[in-house]
């Protein structure tokens, strides 16, 4: 709750106001659902008068157009990732598919693989890791027109 507050009454996207409360209480380490709310109200933000130049910018699957993910989602990339990323949970993606330890990640829409996910995280080659993962390769999304 803290952290939405932040970023409405200091004008600042989620990551600015999660580091902000972060320093101030460093045992905060909001649940991916709610990082994900978050988020939305980030995007709910950018659209209104909070950051009215900021693009949004919106990744698609490549085969059918359906909505995969917005930038702000982009949790890590690097060049070493040969084109991929990590994303925070994807909205999507149903709660009975990832009960497995791991697995792939479809497209909502026309079902192609679009990533993959794994509970227990992973790290990219340049060491950067997270738990639980969310990796999309190179293919698969496109960044939308």
């Amino acid at each position: 709750m803290v952290i939405g507050y932040v970023m409405w009454s200091l004008h600042l996207r989620f990551k600015e106001a999660f580091s902000l409360v972060k320093a101030a209480h460093p045992t905060s380490n909001p649940n991916i659902g709610f990082r994900s709310q978050l988020k939305q109200y980030q995007r709910s933000l950018v659209t209104s008068t909070q950051f009215p130049d900021d693009p949004v910018y919106y990744y698609c699957c490549t085969n059918c157009s359906t909505l995969l993910f917005y930038g702000e989602d982009i949790e890590h990339t690097c060049g070493a990732s040969q084109g991929g990323m990590w994303i925070v949970q994807p909205e999507w993606l149903e709660v009975w598919e990832t009960a497995k330890p791991k697995g792939d990640m479809h497209c909502p829409s026309c079902q192609i693989t679009v990533g993959l996910y794994t509970r227990a995280g992973a790290a990219c080659v340049c060491m950067w890791s997270c738990k639980p993962s969310y990796y999309l390769p190179g293919s698969g999304y496109k960044l939308s027109d």
